[in-house]
């Protein structure tokens, strides 16, 4: 199941949300495609990726795929739960 939606405390966001069944290096690429022809399909682009320090997540593929569309990348600061927000 996947969503795309807008929450109501910050217009300026948007949210993409899937839940998948694995954590391999594909598994990131695939949910990127996804998410972005959801935002395109509203008039929005991704310029900006920030993950989790997951092993899928910093994966070279993945890194690879964002660099190809020059997307920025970006990771969260571990032990940290506010930027989860």
């Amino acid at each position: 199941m996947a969503t795309c939606t807008s929450p109501s405390n910050d217009h300026r966001r948007l949210d993409y949300v899937e839940t998948l069944d694995d954590e391999s290096a594909e598994t990131p690429c695939g949910l990127f495609e996804r998410s972005r022809i959801c935002f395109r399909s509203i008039g929005k682009a991704i310029d900006e990726v920030m993950s989790d320090n997951g092993t899928n997540s910093r994966s070279k593929k993945f890194g690879a795929q964002l660099a190809r569309q020059a997307i920025a990348r970006t990771f969260r600061r571990p032990n940290r739960p506010q930027t989860n927000g």
